[in-house]
């Protein structure tokens, strides 16, 4: 099974690089993605498509958008 993270193309190349990082820690550190394959591509829109469980999904965005808004060197 795969999510799917989109990244709007106005965030930072740092800021998508951190979501590319959360990515691939995600499924080693949360038992939530376990086992699941995240993918992160850039689109017009920032966004997470799990089709398996919403709520999960809900979460997931809400904890890319914490690393996307993180502030530089905090």
């Amino acid at each position: 099974m795969c999510i799917t993270i989109t990244v709007a193309r106005t965030v930072a190349p740092e800021a998508f690089e951190r979501v590319e990082a959360l990515s691939n820690e995600l499924p080693e550190t949360d038992v939530n993605f376990e086992g699941l394959v995240l993918k992160v591509l850039r689109h017009t829109t920032t966004a997470v498509q799990d089709p398996e469980d919403e709520l999960r999904g809900s979460h997931l965005l809400h904890l890319v958008e914490c690393v996307i808004d993180v502030e530089p060197g905090g």
